[in-house]
């Protein structure tokens, strides 16, 4: 599932992982996919995105970039519309002020991370 998410979902989960699901629902193989045990489901949509990748190789090529310059970013995501809320959630404990400091913090971590990985 995260695979497809990965690739053939990639623009709607860039938008929101809600939309993603409700366009995943409306795709052929994922009612097909259904009729399998939860292992062969799992290789049959690792199949699927597979079969996805090999169609499109321009667009995968787009995404691995956009993933890859996401991934190595020193400043937080302009572009991904985060939800407020009053309270932080279980998994975010902290206010989200606190992630306006993320360019003082990550290029340290980063640079430090690979120091260590040197030495």
């Amino acid at each position: 599932m995260t695979l497809l998410h990965g690739t053939v979902l990639l623009d709607y989960n860039e938008i929101d992982t809600g939309v993603a699901m409700k366009e995943l629902e409306k795709m052929r193989f994922i009612k097909e996919g259904q009729k399998y045990s939860d292992a062969d489901r799992d290789q049959f949509y690792m199949r699927s995105a597979f079969a996805f990748m090999r169609e499109n190789p321009t667009r995968m090529l787009k995404q691995w970039l956009s993933k890859f310059a996401n991934f190595w970013r020193f400043y937080p995501r302009t572009d991904k519309a985060y939800h407020e809320s009053i309270q932080p959630s279980r998994r975010r404990p902290w206010p989200r002020r606190i992630g306006r400091h993320q360019p003082v913090f990550e290029p340290w971590l980063i640079l430090l991370g690979l120091i260590g990985l040197w030495r």
